[in-house]
């Protein structure tokens, strides 16, 4: 290890040349700029004026004249039944491509007053059966839509599902905070955000003998009595006794309390519109939600949803719907209820883009995805690096070491037009490339050293450095550790299973065999479905438990000296059902079609379906994680938490990126490629005065970042001179080739390292800070 009296000295000298950041425009310390670095002054040649969010008063813009478009929302509308009623919204695209909410402003008319009316603020209602067209019209642009209802005569029952559920998630009764939480609250416990309504009829109902309902008076129910605080309630008021809800309740206790199992509930929602960029500060933006319902009917739930917004900072919504812009940027809002979710994007400028917007000069479609998102949210890149920012930030990027003095002169003397691209190349070629990229492998599959890794360890590594040195299809590497067997030292790609290893029984741990190859290969974190259905995605505690069922075969034992462990398939081992205690059968939670045979090893199957082309899990959980590699943020981010409800923050770029992947073969290289050669990875690390406010998933700059402690220790060891020493290493070897990074020393300790513990490390560990 590096002696701690050199340590005073290299933090200093790192200090001086400022490698401690993946680039040097802006050198960073432990999240301290080293330069007092500001953004440029100048900006953009292209415009003037800043994104300054602070001290100034919002003024909305408002839509001048008439749209050249109007689009109403939401279109073929099913109404249950005469009395019924549905929001629209109306939204107006104009000549210079901007849209306003214009629902306050259209004239509405329906068709066939007889079978539906419309208000003057664009609200339906079902008068009759039969089908109707609604239109919007401001002067000579409208739009119309489609409505029908029902021919449902019989007296309308309040349904528990579908009415009580959307009640206890409106007025946040089934929340984490509240009654939701996973002991409930006073006795009293629901299921989170109404995932299961069986149980919270059970609860009401039948729970400490029926005390919360009586039928013979319904009025004196616990059920209406805590929250209308006609007795001591610890939320305190929420059903008002003159309020919709109340009355809800209160009728479906006078109809004996059914839970009507049979009867319609909620299958999924939608909100309106669905993509939104609001225009000016202040800009308001009506949200409709729309419910459909298991019988064919749509049922308008805009106000018996929560809705959540990533970044309130951005925009917020009243519990009625309503958004509202805030400061420019980029946000989703997200909605529940009934258990079931939908994701709205929203985007707020201040102005209007100027018709002389810069013309962005895309370098291939990584480019094209970014800067249509750019253009679309008036924002501005920055400029593009200079060669040495280049040339630094891509050499320890891709082979983790500073570019030598010869290096640089070459590059920096090197007139032709592509020289970028040549470099990159030569970079992707060279073994420090693969050594590199080795270690970030290393720590999403967790290789340290333990007593069930032992010596394979090393050997393990060397099949990662072999797949990446070579460019191995990744889907092919994949396939072979999930259905690899055998002595690890023999067969490497058996290690990959040593993580999940029971150490004390020698066994496979199969729930964290599950957890751990949904987030590698899925992107999908089901940690919390082992316990519950997971209450804001399709996932049930049962479709965990099926996808269990695929390593239920693999087990484990010692081989034939104390080192050596041996995995091998068990084909009469079952794995069962926790609470039945019946055997599993293997099934894919994410495409029940796949068939999945009844003998063999079940992991060749699941194998099959992960690295099937058109999966697209797959591919995209593997670009993100190399593009966060790159960009510092992921495209989804968490990088390994996909969900309906953490969604992208530029699809298009995602799916470009998985499909590249896919059409090459499943070779990193070529993604490595097309990333590094893009003008989105070579921007400069200054912001402009118009990007200088944005989040970091817009891309607008480069993100400055952290460099690994082992690629720091290599590049102080550069500039100085000074080679290092590590136990049973000979000298000079560098931090990045050791194979046992658990015990670091002093110096990788201080600055951060990985110790791979646990799947959840996607930082670098600090113990200590400097």
């Amino acid at each position: 290890m590096v002696s701690g009296e050199r340590v005073g000295l290299l933090l200093f000298m790192a200090a001086a040349v400022g490698f401690l950041v993946a680039d040097s425009a802006q050198p960073v310390i432990s999240g301290v700029s080293v330069e007092g670095h500001k953004g440029d002054e100048s900006g953009s040649a292209a415009r003037k004026g800043g994104a300054d969010r602070s001290g100034e008063k919002p003024v909305p813009v408002l839509p001048r004249g008439v749209p050249k478009k109007i689009v109403l929302e939401p279109d073929g509308i099913h109404l249950s039944h005469p009395g019924v009623t549905q929001r629209l919204v109306a939204t107006g695209h104009y000549g210079d491509g901007t849209s306003y909410d214009v629902t306050e402003a259209c004239q509405y008319e329906s068709l066939a007053p007889g079978v539906v009316t419309v208000s003057a603020d664009g609200v339906l209602k079902a008068v009759a059966p039969g089908r109707v067209f609604v239109r919007a019209r401001m002067g000579r642009t409208s739009s119309r839509i489609s409505v029908s209802v029902a021919n449902n005569q019989a007296g309308v029952t309040v349904n528990f599902g579908q009415d009580l559920l959307s009640i206890f998630t409106q007025k946040a009764c089934n929340n984490p905070t509240c009654h939701g939480a996973i002991a409930g609250q006073n006795g009293f416990k629901l299921s989170l955000f109404g995932y299961d309504p069986k149980a919270d009829y059970e609860m009401i109902v039948k729970d400490k003998n029926g005390r919360r309902v009586d039928l013979e008076n319904p009025e004196q129910s616990l059920i209406l009595r805590k929250p209308s605080l006609s007795v001591p309630h610890g939320g305190g008021l929420r059903l008002p006794k003159d309020s919709q809800e109340y009355q809800t309740i209160l009728n479906w206790l006078r109809q004996r309390a059914t839970y009507n199992a049979d009867g319609p509930r909620v299958v999924d929602l939608e909100i309106f519109p669905k993509d939104r960029v609001l225009v000016g500060l202040g800009t308001t933006q009506h949200l409709v939600v729309l419910g459909h319902v298991s019988d064919g009917a749509t049922r308008d739930m805009t106000r018996e949803v929560r809705y959540q917004v990533k970044d309130e900072n951005i925009v917020t919504v009243e519990p009625d719907g309503r958004a509202k812009a805030v400061a420019p940027g980029q946000t989703h809002v997200m909605i529940r209820g009934m258990g079931r979710v939908s994701v709205a994007r929203v985007g707020v400028i201040k102005e209007p883009p100027p018709k002389d917007y810069p013309r962005l000069v895309a370098d291939n479609f990584v480019d094209e995805a970014v800067f249509k998102q750019l253009r679309r949210l008036n924002l501005d890149p920055s400029e593009l690096s200079g060669d040495d920012e280049f040339l630094r930030r891509v050499y320890l990027d891709v082979i983790g070491l500073l570019p030598t003095p010869a290096e640089r002169e070459r590059f920096l003397h090197d007139g032709r037009k592509d020289k970028r691209g040549r470099l990159i190349d030569e970079l992707l070629a060279r073994p420090e490339y693969a050594a590199f990229w080795t270690t970030k492998f290393e720590d999403s599959f967790r290789n340290h050293q333990t007593p069930i890794q032992s010596r394979a360890q090393g050997a393990f590594r060397r099949y990662i450095y072999r797949f990446l040195d070579e460019d191995r299809p990744y889907d092919e590497v994949v396939r072979e550790m999930l259905s690899s067997v055998g002595d690890q030292t023999q067969n490497p790609a058996a290690c990959f299973w040593a993580p999940m290893a029971d150490i004390v029984v020698d066994d496979l741990k199969v729930n964290l065999a599950t957890t751990t190859v949904s987030r590698l290969f899925l992107g999908s974190r089901m940690e919390c479905v082992e316990c519950h259905n997971h209450p804001l995605e399709n996932l049930t505690q049962n479709d965990f438990f099926d996808l269990s069922a695929f390593f239920g075969q693999l087990r484990l034992k010692h081989g034939y000296e104390a080192y050596r462990r041996v995995w091998y398939l068990d084909p009469d081992r079952k794995v069962l059902h926790p609470r039945t205690k019946e055997p599993l059968k293997p099934g894919i939670p994410f495409d029940r079609s796949f068939p999945v045979r009844s003998t063999g090893d079940h992991r060749v199957d699941l194998a099959r379906w992960i690295t099937k082309p058109d999966n697209p899990f797959f591919s995209r959980a593997i670009v993100n994680r190399v593009w966060r590699e790159y960009l510092n943020v992921g495209i989804v981010e968490p990088f390994d938490d996909f969900r309906t409800t953490n969604p992208p923050s530029n699809q298009e770029l995602l799916d470009g990126l998985a499909h590249y992947l896919v059409a090459n073969g499943f070779r990193l290289k070529a993604v490595h490629r097309a990333i590094l050669n893009s003008r989105t990875y070579q921007l400069t690390s200054r912001p402009n005065r118009h990007n200088e406010l944005d989040g970091p998933q817009l891309f607008t700059h480069y993100n400055v970042r952290m460099l690994p402690a082992e690629v720091i220790l290599d590049a102080l060891a550069q500039v100085s001179g000074v080679e290092q020493r590590f136990q049973y290493y000979p000298k000079g070897t560098r931090a990045i080739d050791v194979i046992y990074p658990d015990y670091p020393g002093y110096f990788l300790d201080i600055f951060g390292y990985l110790q791979r513990l646990s799947l959840g490390c996607s930082r670098r560990y600090r113990a200590k800070t400097i």
